[in-house]
């Protein structure tokens, strides 16, 4: 079965350290009670260091196709809910995305090699390294919502995620949230706590906007086609 979750993502051009206030942000931020010792804060890179590496579905922004520590990941965006205001600041698009997950011996040897170099193949990849501090929210069965540790399982619950990534030498940074299972009662529960959660952002000067706004395919779309245009000009090509 997919794993079902509401999310909204926001992107920045440069490394978490030009936003002072989105780091102090992450690391103060108490929007709501503790369940049991949630330690602080803290980023945290992949296992050994090692990148995310993405399969590029050319023109295709509704699908993420992605290797992740010997595991395939395939995300597929199920519906878009349309541009949201949050906490009468931010604006962010809401999409509904499904997550399939696979990892065995025999996954390994059908598709790692998609995601290795290779000068010969026809497809394109992209590395993504990530750092990223995560913090988590649990909706428990009478509807408040706790905080609880970034290692706790969640059921029911939200995501947030505040990322430094390097893509090919250049540097961004991302916030995101995302609230899984995706019924009917999710959908409010999401702008509630996205809106508790950024509360303690709406005097800081940062900016949340529409334009920032999209997935990770997207996203990764979007910045290949701007560094294969400025590889093109530097050559003088038409």
């Amino acid at each position: 079965m997919p794993l079902m979750s509401f999310e909204v993502r926001w992107f920045f051009p440069g490394e978490l350290a030009r936003f002072p206030e989105l780091q102090h942000w992450i690391e103060t931020a108490k929007p709501f009670p503790d369940e049991g010792v949630v330690p602080a804060p803290k980023p945290e890179g992949r296992l050994g260091d090692k990148p995310d590496i993405y399969l590029l579905v050319p023109g295709a922004n509704d699908m993420g196709i992605k290797w992740r520590e010997g595991q395939l990941q395939v995300k597929g965006r199920m519906a878009r809910r349309g541009l949201q205001r949050f906490n009468r600041h931010f604006y962010g698009a809401v999409e509904l995305w499904a997550k399939w997950s696979y990892k065995s011996d025999d996954i390994k040897r059908a598709f790692s090699g998609w995601f290795e170099g290779d000068a010969n193949r026809s497809w394109e990849t992209v590395a993504v390294r990530k750092t990223r501090t995560l913090r988590k929210t649990r909706l428990d069965s009478r509807g408040r919502l706790v905080e609880v540790s970034k290692d706790a399982y969640l059921d029911r619950g939200l995501g947030v995620e505040l990322t430094d990534l390097e893509i090919g030498g250049l540097r961004y940074c991302s916030l995101g949230f995302e609230a899984f299972p995706d019924d009917t009662e999710m959908s409010e529960a999401f702008t509630q706590a996205v809106d508790a959660w950024l509360h303690d952002l709406a005097d800081s000067g940062v900016v949340l906007d529409q334009h920032q706004s999209m997935g990770y395919p997207e996203f990764l779309n979007s910045r290949a086609h701007l560094q294969i245009s400025a590889a093109v000009k530097s050559e003088g090509l038409p």
